[in-house]
């Protein structure tokens, strides 16, 4: 995948699950970071490099990460820090983009943001 593939995909994927539009808030040769803002002090950052393929995201919330999925397909590597244990890693299965987003929407719910 480039870059330029992973920053469609996230945005399809935001207008199918009614979330913001991401914008771009730094971009290099082969690397992206996006950002969903959903309220003044809340924000999903997703980061993507294209060399290594990892996908690392998170849910801020008053500048700090309460819950997100990193994923380094090089090693098999995928986890998440659940909001119960931000600071735990649970290794999960590997994710697509849709999965991704889908449960960032799931935890945004339980958390009643605005």
């Amino acid at each position: 995948m480039k870059v330029e593939d992973f920053r469609l995909e996230v945005e399809k994927e935001c207008h199918v699950q009614g979330l913001p539009k991401p914008e771009t808030v730094e971009e290099r040769l082969g690397s992206i970071k996006l950002r969903i803002s959903l309220a003044d002090d809340a924000c999903i950052d997703l980061c993507f490099n294209e060399e290594t393929k990892t996908i690392t995201s998170a849910l801020v919330i008053d500048e700090k990460r309460v819950f997100g999925i990193n994923g380094y397909p090089r090693t098999g590597q995928w986890h998440l820090h659940p909001r119960e244990d931000v600071q735990k890693h649970v290794r999960i299965k590997p994710m697509r983009i849709k999965g991704i987003i889908r449960e960032y929407v799931r935890t945004i719910s339980k958390l009643k943001i605005k």
